[in-house]
């Protein structure tokens, strides 16, 4: 099963975040028009920092999709390179080769192997 998770670079996210951005700008200089001169570089800094956290937010989400699957199990050749310690690379190279993975879950894969062969 996989999941399809909102990008930054969707129109409708740019919108919404567009639309967010104004409002704040709005809600800021209301309540700059009505506190004392001293508070609104606090409020000025405070919406910064919002803006700032909001479009790193959204940054962060990329285009791509979470797999919630399992993920295949390792082959008896990839299992005999993962054994040893210097040839991990080499056994993440062969499970991606065999299974077309990338090599986020190729990596995950593999560990996953060694940590579980670890601990028996």
């Amino acid at each position: 099963m996989t999941t399809e998770i909102p990008t930054a670079s969707d129109s409708k996210s740019n919108d919404n975040l567009r639309q967010s951005i104004v409002s704040l700008w709005i809600v800021v200089l209301i309540i700059i028009l009505k506190t004392p001169s001293k508070m609104v570089l606090d409020y000025v800094i405070l919406f910064l920092a919002i803006c700032n956290i909001a479009s790193l937010n959204g940054n962060a989400i990329s285009n791509r999709s979470v797999n919630t699957s399992p993920l295949p199990p390792l082959s008896d050749r990839c299992k005999e390179a993962a054994r040893d310690p210097a040839r991990k690379i080499e056994a993440i190279k062969i499970y991606r080769e065999e299974t077309g993975l990338g090599l986020r879950d190729a990596k995950n894969a593999v560990e996953a192997f060694i940590a579980n062969a670890s601990t028996l």
